[in-house]
């Protein structure tokens, strides 16, 4: 499987690619740079034990069944007192196993972008739960497509992406490549065009 890919549209998220391809991933030198989320201490504890503890008490009751090769996910994105239960239920049942990267996609709450995604300048996403790394190789090739942008507005308060980030941390695995993308409005055409081309890519 090249990589488990999260989709969010609203309040869900999605995650869809899976491939029996070679693994072709190349690592790609570049300075780190470390995207710190803007949610702690708002929409998450911003200590790691108290982020760790809030996270246990969403687990609580939940039996973790892994399933292999698991291609797609819908996951809701409100804050854990609401939806982290049921967040927290779905990483729980996937195993990680063959995952060679996480896609994490979410629309844009704050930053109109018509027919645009925009990937965060970063080599990891820094949690209170540690750093994830990016998946710097997978990121030059999405660069290539021309809805690929970066907008730094775009991810300085969104919480559709980044409030999965510390899920996937406990309940998932941390040694997996990760890649944020927030997602503009698109209309049906674009929309379809543009999932052509990731699902080329993934």
């Amino acid at each position: 499987m090249k990589g488990f890919v999260v989709f969010s549209v609203a309040c869900l998220v999605f995650g869809a690619g899976c491939s029996n391809g070679k693994n072709n991933v190349k690592e790609v030198e570049m300075a780190k740079k470390v995207m710190v989320s803007p949610l702690a201490g708002q929409w998450f504890q911003d200590s790691e034990m108290a982020l760790r503890d809030e996270i246990a008490e969403r687990c609580k009751g939940i039996t973790a069944v892994r399933k292999k090769n698991v291609c797609a996910a819908l996951v809701p994105h409100a804050g854990y007192r609401y939806s982290g239960k049921v967040a927290a239920g779905v990483y729980l049942r996937i195993s990680p196993q063959n995952i060679r990267r996480i896609i994490v996609m979410g629309p844009s709450h704050y930053v109109g972008m018509h027919g645009k995604i925009s990937v965060p300048d970063a080599t990891h996403y820094a949690t209170p739960l540690g750093e994830l790394k990016a998946d710097m190789e997978f990121i030059g090739r999405l660069r290539s497509l021309p809805f690929i942008t970066h907008v730094p507005e775009a991810h300085t308060r969104e919480h559709s992406d980044q409030i999965q980030l510390p899920l996937i941390q406990a309940c998932l695995a941390t040694n997996i490549p990760v890649v944020c993308m927030v997602c503009g409005q698109f209309d049906a055409a674009s929309l379809v065009e543009a999932a052509g081309a990731l699902r080329e890519l993934v």
